[in-house]
């Protein structure tokens, strides 16, 4: 079996010396573009990192300030419809004991306007039932 002709000289020790250390070089070159790839990507992990912790961070404090406000917001209107509720209350107290107020005050009128009848018709009555 033949060996295949390459186009190389592999029998010069210059050409040998001098195409390993190109092959070291290039393999140096290509180690050190794979390093610094790597500390890229690394590097830049920690800073997305960095900045989503950050985003999350700054996302909690508005939310804890919205919270805070929403809380202060709905405590005002409780307190505000509370008071309108106590107001409300209060005038339909005056108005019960008014109505009763005005009630008795009508009986009383009915009852001053209604005894001149009551008189006669009682007087009526006892005339009816002593002539029988």
């Amino acid at each position: 079996m033949k060996k295949p002709k390459s186009s190389l000289k592999l029998n010069s020790k210059t050409f040998i010396g001098k195409t390993l250390l190109q092959f070291f070089w290039r393999c140096e070159f290509l180690y050190r573009k794979i390093q610094n790839t790597k500390e890229f990507v690394v590097s830049e992990g920690k800073r997305i990192n960095d900045t989503l912790i950050a985003f999350q961070s700054k996302f909690e404090h508005e939310i804890k300030v919205l919270d805070h406000k929403f809380e202060e917001q709905n405590k005002a209107i409780v307190a505000d419809v509370n008071n309108r509720f106590d107001k409300v209350n209060k005038r339909c107290d005056q108005l019960e004991k008014m109505i009763i107020e005005e009630r008795e005050e009508r009986l009383k009128q009915s009852d001053e306007m209604l005894r001149p009848l009551k008189e006669h018709l009682a007087s009526r009555l006892k005339q009816l039932f002593f002539q029988i």
